[in-house]
């Protein structure tokens, strides 16, 4: 097993901190338990005194287990520094967001149809992120069904609100 502890680990003992917290600090145990996904939280409230306080109780519960909070980032603001490499866009959950604007944006962001080598794809020899790029690409190319499928089920969607157009 190794030395070092695995990502279900400390999932469980995540979990058994809200449970354990749970009296005392309600509003971040149900964050824990309800708004995390690995290691993503996406919690919101109905104004900043709610949202501050669940913070304040969520980073209590989690340094009870040793475990410290990299960044919080909040709606209409910019991402902390070190949080973002553009400083505007930020990933969470597998999709953009821009805290700034709160808008949310899909994860995916380049249709590269290459096969992986090595583990990696090759680059497009020239990104493809408008529709008619996308349109011009296919018409130049042999892409086959099976092509399409894998780049749609490549396209990480845990909360479901690309659904409809997949």
């Amino acid at each position: 097993y190794g030395v070092s502890s695995t990502g279900n680990q400390a999932d469980h003992a995540i979990a058994q901190l809200a449970q354990i917290h749970e009296k005392e600090l309600p509003q971040g145990a149900k964050v824990l338990r309800d708004f995390r996904y690995v290691d993503d939280g996406a919690p919101s409230a109905h104004t900043e005194a709610q949202r501050d306080e669940m913070l304040s109780q969520t980073e209590k519960i989690l340094e009870q287990g040793g475990f410290k909070v990299k960044y919080v980032i909040r709606s209409h603001q910019d991402p902390p520094e070190g949080a973002s490499s553009d400083g505007i866009n930020v990933k969470i959950l597998g999709y953009g967001w821009q805290p700034k604007k709160d808008l949310i944006l899909s994860g995916f962001m380049n249709l590269n149809f290459n096969p992986k080598q090595r583990g990696a794809k090759k680059p497009q020899k020239k990104p493809l992120f408008s529709l008619k790029e996308i349109e011009d690409f296919l018409l130049e190319s042999s892409i086959t069904r099976r092509d399409v499928i894998g780049r749609v089920a490549e396209f990480f969607d845990p909360m479901g609100f690309w659904e409809p157009f997949k």
